[in-house]
């Protein structure tokens, strides 16, 4: 396991037992509402939270179980902890 984090958007529900995986998660953030993010690909999601993982990244399976977005990076500024 390594010490790199991995940042997902929850886009369809807050992050909550049950909506995201529960194994490594560091921190989640939960916006209150849908909320523009933007990241420094250039991409745009409209996302009820962030989930932050540590060690390894989820699988391709879990993002789409979970409905999350692929792996992000934000904006320089964008806090989601």
């Amino acid at each position: 396991m390594s010490d790199e984090y991995y940042v997902y958007l929850c886009l369809r529900r807050p992050p909550a037992p049950g909506a995201i995986p529960i194994k490594n998660v560091a921190s989640t953030s939960d916006f209150g509402r849908k909320t523009k993010v933007e990241c420094t690909n250039g991409k745009v999601f409209w996302a009820w939270g962030a989930v932050i993982y540590y060690g390894t990244p989820l699988t391709e399976e879990q993002i789409e179980d979970y409905e999350l977005s692929e792996r992000v990076f934000l904006k320089e500024g964008v806090e989601i902890a």
